[in-house]
């Protein structure tokens, strides 16, 4: 079963973005920052956004 192409841009503190996404050519036990189960990948969106709002 393909998995679903799933984005989420972050911006580290040099401004520079980074895409994680996942797609039936590079599924993501390829891309071991990208977390596989749903409610990791929610949490995992969560805390970025959470620490990306927190920097000053």
């Amino acid at each position: 079963m393909p998995k679903l192409v799933k984005s989420i841009f972050i911006t580290n503190n040099k401004k520079q973005d980074l895409t994680l996404k996942t797609t039936p050519d590079t599924p993501a036990k390829n891309l071991p920052r990208l977390a596989e189960n749903e409610l990791e990948w929610e949490l995992s969106a969560q805390i970025a956004l959470r620490n990306r709002c927190s920097q000053p």
